[in-house]
């Protein structure tokens, strides 16, 4: 099996950092696991935003990403969300359109007032 690398030198300088991304269900699951595991408190509330390519097309199977929320805090956590064509997140400073990402945001209440 051979690997693709297409990079785009304008955006590149010498000596600057870069990473290659695994993409595959196992790495996908268990990258989601761990940004969840030192999660101490219990939120009311998450809404999750996913690449159309991932869910059924990904993991072969659908609710993969929701059964590890499940997993954490149970059936009773009130979820919802939906897939897209492109997610919008930051890298550093800047904001850009993603692709096969999953991006979820989860609901605390303020605890300084």
């Amino acid at each position: 099996m051979g690997i693709g690398l297409a990079v785009e030198p304008e955006y590149l300088r010498e000596c600057e950092d870069f990473s290659l991304q695994i993409f595959n269900p196992n790495t996908a699951m268990t990258e989601l696991g761990l940004r969840l595991k030192d999660r101490t408190v219990d939120p009311l509330g998450a809404l999750m935003f996913s690449c159309s390519g991932r869910g059924l097309q990904l993991y072969g199977r659908s609710g993969v990403e929701s059964d590890i929320l499940n997993a954490k805090w149970g059936d009773s956590l009130a979820k919802a969300g939906f897939f897209a064509a492109g997610e919008i997140g930051p890298v550093g400073d800047r904001t850009y359109v993603h692709a096969f990402t999953s991006s979820c945001a989860l609901f605390h209440v303020r605890d300084d007032h």
